[in-house]
């Protein structure tokens, strides 16, 4: 895999959504935010950001697709056609389509740097969507 390909990760719960597009694990391209009452939107209007047909690999948190039942889960991940790569709690991964260089897309830690950085902002806009409920 080169280290220039575009990477999507994609985290978040029932409410919100982040998408964070890498250059490899070295350059920031693209952030897609959605705050978001999930039974007014399809699965796939969910996490399909204006910018996934850039990406060549999806990156998935676990923790996000269990907010999600079996079904929805299978046809999001057939929807995609893309390769994709579950990322678990435990640090391992699930491959779904074309896997040559999935290896390569641990370059610094156990996370690559595109869902990394898409889990933090999730944090924080989770937390600010705490913040505003309670008012």
């Amino acid at each position: 895999m080169k280290r220039e390909r575009r990477l999507l990760g994609i985290t978040g719960d029932d409410r919100i959504v982040v998408g964070v597009l890498y250059r490899g694990n070295l350059w920031f391209e693209s952030l897609d935010v959605k705050c978001l009452e999930k039974h007014f939107m399809r699965v796939k209007e969910l996490i399909e950001p204006k910018y996934l047909e850039q990406a060549r690999i999806i990156l998935l948190d676990e923790a996000f697709l269990k907010h999600y039942d079996i079904k929805k889960r299978k046809k999001l991940l057939a929807s995609l056609r893309k390769p994709i790569v579950i990322i678990k709690e435990n640090g391992q991964f699930d491959v779904h389509g074309y896997s040559e260089g999935i290896n390569n897309l641990y370059l610094r830690g156990e996370v690559p740097e595109a869902l990394r950085i898409a889990r933090k902002i999730f944090y924080e806009a989770r937390g600010i969507v705490r913040e505003l409920e309670k008012r």
